[in-house]
């Protein structure tokens, strides 16, 4: 029996706090771009609630003994048009474990669900998954399931 199912309306508390603690923890790797704005979560919760109702959205948590481990929320785009990857692309933003632990177990089972069903209902090409530059334990989930870097970032204040 599989600890996955889809998230619901009623899951956006729980899937706010998660996303609360990956910022928080996101936060002390680059405390520019990723510096938390005040009311976050409040603001977050209406973002989510909107996105996982939407057609063209995979959101998924892990839940064992009524409390969600973990969650996924994957968005189905288009490519940019000067790209051709061969489809749609599933984004991966909004993805997180509890604890920012479990990513070889939790992790890789939430990232394997929503890849399948981006392939199988939406025809995906590929998946891009965001992950923090020091976020070592979800960047090696995601090496060991044969994603690779595509992109980097670099920031820096303008004062």
């Amino acid at each position: 029996m599989s600890n996955i199912r889809v998230a619901t309306k009623d899951d956006i508390d729980v899937i706010a706090e998660l996303i609360q603690e990956k910022r928080l923890q996101y936060e002390t790797y680059q405390p520019i771009f990723w510096r938390v704005a005040p009311g976050a979560v409040e603001k977050h919760r209406g973002f989510i609630e909107c996105v996982i109702s939407q057609e063209r959205t995979i959101a998924l948590v892990w839940e064992q003994r009524a409390t969600i481990e973990g969650f996924i929320i994957a968005n189905i785009i288009s490519a940019p048009p000067v790209y051709e990857p061969g489809g749609p692309t599933c984004m991966v933003d909004d993805y997180w474990v509890r604890g920012g632990r479990a990513w070889d177990t939790i992790g890789r089972e939430l990232l394997e669900r929503a890849s399948i069903e981006a392939k199988s209902q939406f025809g995906a090409a590929q998946i891009l998954v965001v992950c923090g530059h020091k976020d070592n334990a979800k960047r090696t989930m995601l090496q060991n399931q044969n994603l690779q870097i595509a992109s980097e970032w670099y920031v820096k204040g303008l004062h």
